[in-house]
């Protein structure tokens, strides 16, 4: 089985997440999250038509998608045959998965390597999949996985494999923001939080890890906790930023969608980094306003 450090070299980066023990900032940034793991709320169920359809208009109100290039198995082992296209991205194909929490995504992609350079030289999608149990969650996880068609398959549009899930947290955050359900925004941080709660006690407890396989969960979990705190640091200022603030940001994510400029250009705009996005103040500031 291919390691995941394999895969991130695949994917065309040159270098892997640095997996470090969380500073004493970081881990007193984490003691924040714990009151808030300890509460939950009802959440809405809804039908499939619901979940794309709310995603769909979230998405549309401020963004122009692309086509994303599609991969089609036509028959069974070992007489199938891939066919390849272009399509929007709202018609790929989407899956419902049992076992897994109401917060599930995974965009199901596909990459022809060159085997000399040992590069991926094409990535191709094939579906969406989200949680059997559909809720709110789902659309917000939907939106996730769709950001991901507009920046996974494009070179150089994100440089640093620790930004690869930045942008696709960040509009889960501002979708949350504009729904009609006020406490969706708990229902979400309920989920996200305690990930990024689980990654950083993983990282005190593992960093020195030389077991292949914590150290690939590490590494993954190194890229969510980048973007993660950056994602919340960029939604800070587009929470309370005026309009033009909020359009900018905007405007600023369809220049990266349409490959004008790339995720390190967006985030070095707004000044947002690692470092500066471990802010207590502004933990602190968001937990309160849910």
């Amino acid at each position: 089985m291919t390691s995941y450090a394999e895969q991130i070299k695949h994917r065309g980066y040159s270098e892997l997440p640095v997996i470090k023990r969380p500073s004493k900032e970081l881990l007193s940034l984490s003691s924040l999250i714990t009151p808030l793991l300890k509460e939950n709320t009802e959440i809405k169920k809804m039908s499939k038509k619901e979940v794309l359809y709310y995603s769909r208009s979230f998405l549309l109100k401020y963004f122009n998608l692309h086509n994303v290039p599609y991969e089609k198995k036509i028959g069974h082992i070992p007489f199938s045959i891939e066919l390849s296209s272009s399509i929007h991205p709202f018609k790929l194909p989407v899956k419902t998965i049992s076992d897994t929490d109401l917060f599930y995504g995974c965009s199901h992609e596909v990459l022809i390597f060159n085997t000399k350079a040992k590069a991926c030289s094409s990535l191709k999608y094939r579906w969406i999949e989200l949680s059997k149990d559909l809720t709110e969650l789902a659309s917000l996880a939907y939106t996730h996985e769709i950001t991901h068609t507009q920046l996974n398959h494009l070179p150089d549009s994100i440089h640093d494999y620790n930004n690869i899930e930045f942008l696709s947290i960040f509009l889960e955050l501002v979708e949350a923001s504009e729904s009609l359900n006020k406490d969706l925004m708990r229902i979400h941080d309920y989920y996200r939080l305690r990930e990024l709660k689980e990654i950083i006690t993983e990282l005190d407890q593992y960093h020195d890890t030389t077991n292949p396989e914590i150290h690939d969960i590490l590494l993954e979990g190194t890229s969510y906790l980048h973007s993660t705190l950056k994602a919340y640091h960029l939604f800070y200022k587009y929470i309370e930023g005026d309009i033009n603030l909020r359009r900018t940001i905007m405007v600023g994510i369809q220049r990266v969608f349409n490959h004008l400029m790339s995720v390190e250009d967006l985030l070095a705009y707004f000044n947002i980094t690692y470092e500066n996005s471990i802010d207590k103040e502004l933990f602190k500031s968001h937990l309160r306003g849910i």
